[in-house]
């Protein structure tokens, strides 16, 4: 992942790489996780700090992102 291209699904929260998810998006038409997304709930992420350390968590705990 690289900071300055991070984003995530709206629906599902998957985290991905803006310009991957796109281009996926456009061969698909879904998102890979999910299958349920259009190009406007791909979520860019300027910061993805706060995301980072929820998925440190929930990787520790078996958690979800929500």
């Amino acid at each position: 992942m690289v900071e300055s291209d991070w984003s995530q699904c709206n629906k599902c929260k998957m985290p991905a790489l803006k310009s991957s998810f796109l281009n996926f998006y456009d061969a698909e038409k879904q998102c890979p996780m999910c299958g349920d997304v259009q190009p406007e709930d791909i979520i860019e992420i300027d910061d993805p700090s706060s995301m980072i350390k929820k998925l440190k968590q929930m990787q520790n705990s078996g958690g979800t992102l929500d």
